[in-house]
């Protein structure tokens, strides 16, 4: 039979890890690359980008198609980055939880997070 005030309990403590999450993934930096420095995208592991940098030497090639390959890729980077590091925290927070299976797809849910 279901401990319902246990997994009230519980429900609590990933809600309240989660938080720690979010606030732990703003808290880091990570940047997108392509090209080397032709193309630098920073921001933090939340999401939120603070700066593009697109070198003046791309512009002077006068190819639209590289230029907007380069943001493409820089961006797919900035992007599998953020996974890791959203796979990484999350685990490190809720790892130690002791859940019920009704809890697993919660936590298959937060390796998805982008």
């Amino acid at each position: 039979m279901f401990d319902f005030k246990k997994i009230l309990d519980q429900a609590k403590q990933i809600g309240e890890k989660s938080q720690k999450v979010k606030e732990e993934l703003e808290k880091i930096e990570i940047e997108g690359r392509a090209g080397g420095d032709f193309v630098i995208i920073k921001g933090t592991a939340s999401g939120k980008i603070n700066l593009v940098n697109i070198s003046d030497e791309l512009f002077t090639l006068n190819d639209k198609t590289m230029l907007e390959q380069m943001i493409k890729g820089a961006m797919i980077d900035f992007l599998n980055q953020q996974k890791e590091k959203v796979s990484e925290i999350s685990k490190k927070q809720l790892e130690n939880l002791e859940l019920p299976p009704l809890f697993d797809s919660f936590l298959d849910s937060m390796k998805d997070i982008n």
